[in-house]
C-alpha cells in the first residue's frame, strides 16, 4: 500500500489482489459475515489455534487488526474482493468480538487487536455510509478516552490486570491517534485537542532520545545497537519513565512514525481557495506557513503564499471572548464559526491569534498510583514522582515562558544556547549536522531566521526526523538534505514543505490532486 501510494508501482496491484484472494481463501462465511476460524494458519491448522488461551491471541481482535489496511484497501481500490472481506470481517467483529454494543470492552487495547480493527471498521462505515459502523467505532473511542487521562497514557490492558495493564505503548496511541483522526475529519466528533494533546505529551514522551541515559542504564550496550534505540518508541512505558521492562523491545518504531504523521497531517487542511488550521504544531504546505508558539506563548502566526481564507481553530481551553486576531500586527475584526477564527489573507500577509495560556495541576490514580502533572495549555511541563532510570516529562526548561533556558538538542544531546537574534535557544557545535541542515532549510520564521533556534516550534518533525535517522542507519547512512525528503517521502509520507517543491521533487499524495496520480484512476483514490 505505501508503495503504491507514495511511488505509484502498478507491480503492487497484483501482489495485494493475491493476498486478499488467500485471505478470503482460509476464511469462513455465515450469512453477510466473514470470519478467521483461526488467529494463525498453515496448511494443517494446530487445536490450539482455534482459541488463544494468552493475551494477545485470545482476543478476537487479534485476527483481525488488519482492518487497518484492509479497509483502506478497500476504499482505494473499490476491488470486490477487498470490500466484501473488510466488510463481512467488520460485521463479524462487531457482532462476536471482543467489544459489548455500549463500547466499553475490557481487552488489550492495541496487542489484543481492539483499536486497529476499530480504526478499520470507524475507515470503513464512513466510506460505506454505514451509521452503525461509526456510531460503533465512536462508541469505542469515547470508552476509551474516559479511561486515558489527558496526556494520553493509554494503558495496553484496559480494566484488566498484570504489568500491562499500567504501562503504555507507542502502537496504541498510534492506534488511538488514527482513530480520533478518521472520526473527526468525518464530523463525527471534535477530537482535534485529544489528538494535540496526545502527540504533545505522550507520544514525544514514549521516544527514545536520551543516549546518555540509555547508556548509563546497559553500560555493555553497543554502539550500533545504541544507534538503532535513539529515535525509536518504548512499548511499556510508566507514566513517569521508559525502560520499564526486561530489556528492551523496541517493536514501536512504526507505529510511533505513524502517529508523528499523522498528527502532522491532520494539523492543516488546504482546500481550492480556504485553508482550515486544526492544531497549534508548526507546518509549511504549498500555500501557508503556520509557526505555532506553545506552550512557551498562547500565539499563532500564520502567513499566506497566496490570496487564501485560513480559519484557524481556538484550543478548547482558551476562552473565545478574550483571542485577540490581527493581520501585519494590527488589531482586525474577523468572522467566527465554532471553534474557527476566519481570516480573509492576501499573498504575504501574516495572520496573528493570540489567546491565554492557562497553568494548572491535575491529579492522577493510574495503577494504584497518584501523579501529579503540571499542565501549561495543551503541554504537560512535568510529573510528580519523577521516574528513576529514564525519567520522562523532565520539562522544566519549557517553564520559561520564553524558552530561553538551557535546553539539549534531540538530534545529539548537545547544548542548544540562547539566540542572540530571537531570544529563544539556538544550536552550538553539534555533532548531528545532517538533521539541523533538514531543518534549517526547511523551517524559516518571517524574518527568515532559522527555526531550530525554537525547538517547540518543530516538535513533530524534530520527533519525526529522530525516528527516521532509526529507520535508515541499518539500510543506508543518510548524508544530503534530498535523501531526507526521499526516505521521508517513502517510508512516512512525510516532508518539510517548500524546499522540497523547489528542488523539484514529487509531492507527496496529500497534496496533489487525482489527476496527478494516474496509478489511482478509476479505482476510488
Amino acid at each position: 500500500m505505501t508503495t503504491l501510494l507514495a511511488d505509484g508501482d502498478e507491480s503492487m496491484w497484483p501482489r495485494l489482489q493475491k493476498m486478499v484472494r488467500g485471505l478470503l481463501a482460509i476464511s469462513e462465511r455465515n450469512g453477510d459475515e466473514i470470519r478467521f476460524p483461526t488467529y494463525r494458519w498453515a496448511p494443517a491448522l494446530k487445536p490450539e489455534w482455534f482459541n488463544g488461551a494468552n493475551a494477545p491471541e485470545k482476543w478476537q481482535g487479534y485476527r483481525y487488526a488488519l482492518l487497518t489496511s484492509l479497509a483502506r484497501y478497500a476504499e482505494l481500490t473499490q476491488d470486490p474482493a477487498g470490500v466484501e472481506l473488510a466488510l463481512g470481517l467488520a460485521r463479524y467483529y462487531m457482532r462476536h468480538g471482543d467489544v459489548p454494543p455500549d463500547g466499553r470492552f475490557v481487552a488489550n487495547t492495541h496487542s489484543g487487536g481492539v483499536l486497529p480493527t476499530t480504526v478499520g471498521i470507524a475507515r470503513l462505515g464512513i466510506w460505506t455510509g454505514d451509521a452503525e459502523m461509526v456510531a460503533w467505532a465512536n462508541r469505542v473511542y469515547l470508552w476509551v478516552c474516559d479511561n486515558t487521562p489527558e496526556f494520553g497514557f493509554l494503558r495496553d490492558r484496559l480494566g484488566l490486570e498484570g504489568f500491562f495493564a499500567s504501562t503504555c505503548e507507542t502502537c496504541g496511541l498510534a492506534d488511538l491517534v488514527h482513530l480520533a483522526l478518521i472520526l473527526t475529519e468525518a464530523g463525527v466528533g471534535d477530537y482535534w485537542d485529544d489528538i494535540e494533546r496526545i502527540a504533545r505529551n505522550q507520544l514525544l514522551e514514549n521516544q527514545y532520545r536520551d543516549a546518555a541515559t540509555i547508556r548509563r542504564l546497559y553500560p555493555g550496550i553497543d554502539d550500533r545497537v545504541l544507534d538503532m534505540m535513539c529515535g525509536g518508541f518504548e512499548c511499556a512505558a510508566y507514566p513517569n519513565r521508559l525502560l520499564t521492562w526486561v530489556g528492551v523491545e523496541g517493536c514501536c518504531i512504526g507505529g510511533g512514525l505513524r502517529a508523528l504523521y499523522l498528527a502532522w497531517r491532520g494539523s492543516i487542511r488546504d482546500d481550492a481557495d480556504e485553508t482550515y488550521v486544526h492544531m497549534n504544531f508548526s507546518r509549511v504546505t504549498p500555500l501557508i506557513q503556520v509557526i505555532g508558539h506553545e506552550p512557551w506563548q498562547g500565539r499563532m502566526d500564520v502567513r499566506a503564499y497566496a490570496p487564501r481564507r485560513v480559519h484557524l481553530r481556538v484550543p478548547g481551553y482558551a476562552a473565545l471572548d478574550q483571542v485577540q486576531t490581527l493581520i501585519d500586527g494590527q488589531a482586525v475584526t474577523v468572522t467566527w464559526n465554532g471553534r474557527y477564527v476566519t481570516f480573509e489573507l492576501a499573498a504575504g500577509q501574516i495572520a496573528t491569534r493570540l489567546y491565554s495560556l492557562p497553568e494548572s495541576s491535575r491529579t492522577y490514580t493510574i495503577a494504584d498510583q497518584t501523579y501529579q502533572g503540571r499542565w501549561r495549555g495543551n503541554t504537560m511541563l512535568e510529573i510528580q514522582p519523577a521516574g528513576e532510570g529514564y525519567p520522562i516529562y523532565q520539562r522544566q526548561a519549557l517553564l520559561n515562558e520564553d524558552g530561553s533556558a538551557r535546553l539539549i538538542c534531540p538530534g545529539c544531546r548537545m547544548g542548544w544556547q540562547r539566540c542572540p537574534f530571537c531570544g529563544n535557544v539556538a544550536k552550538s557545535r553539534c555533532r548531528q549536522q545532517t538533521v539541523h541542515r533538514f531543518f534549517k532549510s526547511a523551517y524559516t520564521d518571517f524574518s527568515n531566521r532559522c527555526t531550530v533556534c525554537c525547538p517547540s516550534l518543530t516538535i513533530l518533525q524534530t520527533a519525526f526526523a529522530a525516528s527516521l535517522r532509526q529507520a535508515v542507519r541499518p539500510v543506508k547512512k543518510v548524508e544530503t538534505l534530498h535523501e531526507w525528503h526521499r526516505f521521508g517521502d517513502r517510508w512516512a509520507g512525510c516532508h518539510v514543505g517548500r524546499p522540497y517543491q523547489r528542488a523539484g521533487r514529487r509531492w507527496h499524495p496529500d497534496y496533489v490532486s487525482g489527476s496527478d496520480r494516474p496509478w489511482l484512476a478509476g479505482r476510488g483514490g
